[in-house]
C-alpha cells in the first residue's frame, strides 16, 4: 500500500522511466555510428553488424519487458486503490447505518418529542414520541401546526401559535413555551430555536418534553417552601444558621428572634461586621456558648443547652439553643443550624415550683418537705457528733374559730404575722417550718439537755403574747407547744414528730397556752389512744357496740318524761370501756361521724319499734357532737333518718354540749336553726362545765337546759355552789327553758332541786341506764297509764 501510494504520488513517474531507458540505449547507437564513420570497421565486417544488431534487439526486448512490468504494476496499483476505496465506502455506509439507528432510537425511544417547523409552510416534522404524547390520530409525521394546537388546552393555543409563528422567528436564541394537554393531565414544555443555516429554507428545530412530573415536584417544592416559611414564622423561637467562626456570625435568623430580644435582627458586632450571636449572648455565658457550638460543628454533632441572652432593653432572658453542627472537610469550614427557644417563663416557673416545693406559699417558711430534709440532716449530725437535737411543735389555740368567724383571709393574715414573729425569735441554725394549717415546728439542730430549750420556749410564747393588730382590731392568741428530743424520744423523724404531737396534745388537755416535754408515760397513753382508735374502728365494722337508755323524770309527779340514749362498748379482751375514754378518741380521729350515725340508726329504729308496740317513753334524747355538725348535710341526714323510721319531731330531742359555743360558726348556727324549724327540740347538755355564754344560749333556740352533774352532786355542800344552781335555774326559766338536773343520786339532792323549782331530774336515784327490753318491761304499764 505504501509503494502504491508512492508510485501514484508523482505525476511524472512514467516520463522519468522512459528517459532512463533512452539514456541506456543511446551509447549503443552512438557507438555504432562512431564505428561506421571512422571506417575502422570494415563495411563488410559482418561480426560488427551482428553485434550491433544483437545489442539493438536486446535493448528493444529489454524495453518491452520493462513496459510490460510497468503495466502490470500499474494494474495492481489501480486494483489496490479501488479495493481500499470500496472498503472505506463500506465502513462509511456501516457508520451511517449505525448512526441512523442511533438517531432512530434517540428519536423514538428517548421520551423526547422532536420537531422541525417550516416557517413558510407552517408544517412540522415530528417524531413518533411527540405524536404519541399529543395523542394525534394521524399516522403522518409531517403535520400542520393547527393539529398541534388542537391537542392542547384551549387557553394555551393562542400562546403556542405565537410561539411558533413569531417568537421563534424573531429570536436567534432558545425559546420556551409551556402548555397543557387538552384531555390528559399533562404539562408539556416546547423548547427550540431558529435554524440559521443557509443551505435550506427558514425553519426552527426543537424538542417537546413532558414536564408533568417536574411541574408536580416543583409545585410540591414550592408548597413545602411556603409551608417551611410559615412553619419558621410560627415556630415559638428563632430559626438560625451560623458560621462556626470565632464570633459565630449569623448567616440567617428568622423573625422569631423579635419575640426573644425585641428586635427583628441581631445587632452588629462592630463596624462593617456581620451580625453575630455574640452580640446578644450574656457575657458570662459567651465562652460556654462559643465552645459548645464550635465543638458541635467540628464533630458534626447535635447540641442542646440553656444560656442567657440580653434583650433590646438590657433585660436578661433565658433561652434554649438546640440544633445540629456540620463540618466540610474539604473547605475546613463549619456551620450550625438550629432554633433558639425563649424559656424565660419556664425557668421562672421552674424556680417558682422549686420554691413552692421547699417553701410554704403563705408564710414563706420551710414546708413539710424541707422540714423532713432539715430534720434528717440534723438527726444525722446529732448521731455523728453524739449530741441531741429537738422538735418544738406549736399549734395555735382555737385558731379554727378565727377562720370560721372572721374568714380565711383574716386567718391567713394572722398566720403571716405570727410566722414573722416566730422567725424573728430564732437563731440562724434553727429552722421554722409550717407543716399544717396552724401547726409550726422548730428544728433545733444542736441541744445539750432539755433545760437548754426552756429559754427558747419562753421566747416563743412571749413573741405570741402581744395582740395581733388587724384592720378589724387587735386579736390575742395563745399557743400550745409539745417538745421531743432526739434520741430519747425517737430515732426517726416520724417518731420524734409523733412524740412532739403527743406532748402538744397534753398541753391542750391541761389548759393550753403552755409547753410540755414528751415523757415515756405520754408515749404509753398515746399507744393506748391509737389502740382505742383501731379497736373502735373494728367495733363499728363488726357491730360490737350497744345502746342503753336512762330515763328522765318530772320532779313533782315523778312520771317518765323521756329517755337519753347512751352508747356502750364491751371489748372482748379489755372488757367495759368508758365513753369518757373512747368518745374523745372518736372525735379526734374522725370516727365520731360513723359512730353518731350508728347511734342514731339504732336508737331511731328502737324508738319506732316501741311506738309500734304502743310504748311511748317520751322524748328520745340523742347526744350530738360538734364534730358531727361540722358536716353541712348533718341536719338533712337527721331529718331523712327520722322520716325513714316514721318519727315525728316531738319524738326526738338533740343534745349539744356547750363546746359548740366556742366556735361562733354560721354553718353550725344554720344547721341548728334548720333542725329547730323542723320542730326538733334542742337541749344544752352539761351546762356550766366550762363554756357557758348567755348570748349563745339565746341564739341556740333550745328548749331544755341540763345542769352538769358536778353542780348537782355538790348541792348542800356550799352556799356558793347552791347559789350557782339557783342562778342557772332562774336564768333558764327567764329564757323560757325547762331545766333538767343530771346525776341525782340522793334523796336530799332531789329535795333541794324541788325547792329550787327544777323541772326534770335524771340519775341513779331513779334509774340507771338500762337496755331497751328492760326499759320497756319496767315502764310499759306506766306509759300506758299515762297515755290512757
Amino acid at each position: 500500500m505504501e509503494r502504491t501510494n508512492c508510485a501514484g504520488s508523482s505525476p511524472h513517474f512514467w516520463q522519468i522511466l522512459l528517459i532512463g531507458i533512452a539514456a541506456l540505449i543511446s551509447p549503443v547507437s552512438a557507438f555504432a555510428e562512431s564505428a561506421a564513420s571512422s571506417q575502422v570497421l570494415a563495411s563488410d565486417s559482418l561480426f560488427t553488424s551482428s553485434v550491433i544488431s544483437c545489442i539493438i534487439g536486446f535493448g528493444a526486448a529489454l524495453l518491452l519487458g520493462l513496459w510490460v512490468t510497468i503495466l502490470r504494476y500499474q494494474i495492481r496499483h489501480i486494483r489496490a486503490k479501488l479495493s481500499s476505496e470500496y472498503k472505506t465506502r463500506l465502513r462509511t455506509e456501516r457508520h451511517l447505518a449505525n448512526f441512523a439507528k442511533t438517531q432512530h432510537w434517540i428519536t423514538n425511544f428517548s421520551n423526547v418529542g422532536i420537531w422541525v417547523y417550516d416557517f413558510d409552510s407552517g408544517q412540522l416534522e415530528i417524531n413518533g414520541i411527540m405524536s404519541d404524547t399529543l395523542s394525534l390520530k394521524t399516522m403522518a409525521l409531517r403535520i400542520q401546526l393547527e393539529e398541534i394546537l388542537i391537542a392542547l388546552r384551549e387557553q394555551d393555543r393562542q400562546a403556542m401559535k405565537l410561539y411558533f409563528e413569531e417568537k421563534l422567528k424573531d429570536n436567534n436564541h432558545i425559546c420556551e413555551c409551556l402548555a397543557s394537554h387538552n384531555s390528559q393531565n399533562r404539562v408539556l414544555l416546547f423548547r427550540g430555536r431558529q435554524d440559521t443555516s443557509e443551505d435550506h429554507q427558514p425553519r426552527a428545530v426543537g424538542i417537546m418534553l413532558d414536564v408533568t412530573t417536574i411541574q408536580s415536584i416543583e409545585r410540591q417544592l414550592r408548597q413545602r417552601e411556603r409551608s417551611m416559611e410559615v412553619l419558621v414564622a410560627n415556630i415559638p423561637g428563632a430559626v438560625f444558621r451560623l458560621q462556626a467562626n470565632a464570633s459565630l456570625d449569623v448567616a440567617f435568623i428568622s423573625a422569631g428572634i423579635q419575640h426573644i430580644i425585641g428586635a427583628e435582627t441581631l445587632p452588629e458586632s462592630g463596624i462593617n461586621e456581620a451580625p453575630s450571636l455574640k452580640s446578644i449572648v450574656h457575657p458570662a455565658d459567651w465562652l460556654h456558648v462559643r465552645d459548645t457550638l464550635q465543638k458541635a460543628a467540628e464533630t458534626s454533632s447535635a447540641f442542646s443547652f440553656s444560656h442567657r441572652v440580653m434583650d433590646e432593653s438590657g433585660e436578661i432572658r433565658w433561652v434554649l439553643t438546640q440544633g445540629q453542627g456540620m463540618w466540610d472537610h474539604d473547605t475546613h469550614e463549619g456551620w450550625l443550624e438550629g432554633v433558639i427557644f425563649d424559656e424565660t417563663d419556664q425557668i421562672l416557673n421552674a424556680q417558682r415550683l422549686d420554691y413552692l416545693a421547699h417553701r410554704d406559699p403563705l408564710t414563706g417558711l420551710a414546708n413539710r418537705y424541707t422540714f423532713h430534709q432539715r430534720s434528717e440532716q440534723a438527726i444525722s449530725a446529732a448521731s455523728r457528733n453524739q449530741h441531741q437535737m429537738a422538735f418544738i411543735l406549736m399549734d395555735f389555740d382555737n385558731f379554727k374559730a378565727i377562720n370560721d368567724s372572721l374568714g380565711h383571709p383574716v386567718g391567713d393574715e394572722v398566720l403571716q404575722q405570727l410566722s414573722t414573729r416566730l422567725a424573728d425569735t430564732l437563731r440562724n441554725e434553727e429552722t421554722l417550718c409550717r407543716i399544717g394549717g396552724d401547726e409550726f415546728v422548730v428544728v433545733v439542730p444542736q441541744v445539750y439537755g432539755s433545760k437548754q430549750l426552756v429559754p427558747l420556749l419562753r421566747r416563743l410564747m412571749e413573741a405570741l403574747s402581744s395582740p395581733i393588730q388587724l384592720s378589724s382590731g387587735p386579736l390575742s392568741l395563745t399557743t400550745s407547744i409539745g417538745v421531743a428530743v432526739f434520741p430519747q424520744d425517737g430515732l426517726q423523724v416520724a417518731d420524734l414528730l409523733k412524740s412532739a404531737d403527743t406532748a402538744l396534745y397534753r398541753s391542750k388537755t391541761v389548759g393550753k397556752n403552755t409547753y410540755t416535754f414528751f415523757t415515756e408515760e405520754m408515749g404509753k397513753q398515746t399507744e393506748h389512744r391509737f389502740w382505742l382508735e383501731r379497736e373502735l374502728r373494728r367495733a363499728l365494722d363488726e357491730d360490737q357496740l350497744s345502746l342503753v337508755y336512762q330515763p328522765q323524770f318530772e320532779i313533782e309527779s315523778q312520771r317518765l318524761h323521756g329517755i337519753e340514749v347512751l352508747v356502750r362498748w364491751h371489748h372482748a379482751e379489755a372488757g367495759f370501756i368508758s365513753p369518757g375514754d373512747f368518745i374523745p378518741v372518736a372525735e379526734s380521729s374522725g370516727l365520731i361521724l360513723p359512730l353518731g350515725s350508728w347511734v342514731q340508726e339504732h336508737a331511731f329504729a328502737q324508738m319506732q319499734t316501741w311506738l309500734q308496740q304502743g310504748f311511748t317513753p317520751g322524748k328520745l334524747s340523742v347526744n350530738v357532737s360538734v364534730h358531727e355538725m361540722g358536716d353541712p348535710n348533718f341536719h338533712v341526714q337527721v331529718i331523712e333518718r327520722m322520716k325513714r323510721f316514721e318519727l315525728k319531731p316531738e319524738h326526738v330531742m338533740l343534745e349539744v354540749t356547750e363546746s359548740i359555743f366556742v366556735d361562733d360558726n354560721p354553718c353550725l348556727k344554720s344547721q341548728l336553726d334548720a333542725l329547730a324549724d323542723y320542730g326538733i327540740n334542742l337541749a344544752i347538755d352539761d351546762f356550766g362545765k366550762g363554756y357557758s355564754s348567755l348570748s349563745y344560749i339565746k341564739k341556740l333556740r333550745a328548749s331544755l337546759l341540763k345542769i352538769d352533774q358536778h353542780f348537782v352532786q355538790e348541792l348542800g355542800h356550799s352556799a356558793e355552789g347552791d347559789a350557782l344552781v339557783v342562778a342557772m335555774i332562774s336564768m333558764a326559766k327567764a329564757l323560757g327553758l325547762d331545766v333538767l338536773a343530771e346525776g341525782c343520786e340522793e334523796q336530799y339532792t332531789l329535795e333541794k332541786l324541788r325547792e329550787m323549782e327544777c323541772d326534770l331530774v335524771q340519775g341513779y336515784l331513779f334509774a340507771k341506764p338500762m337496755k331497751a327490753l328492760e326499759l320497756q318491761e319496767r315502764f310499759l304499764s306506766h306509759s300506758q297509764a299515762v297515755n290512757g
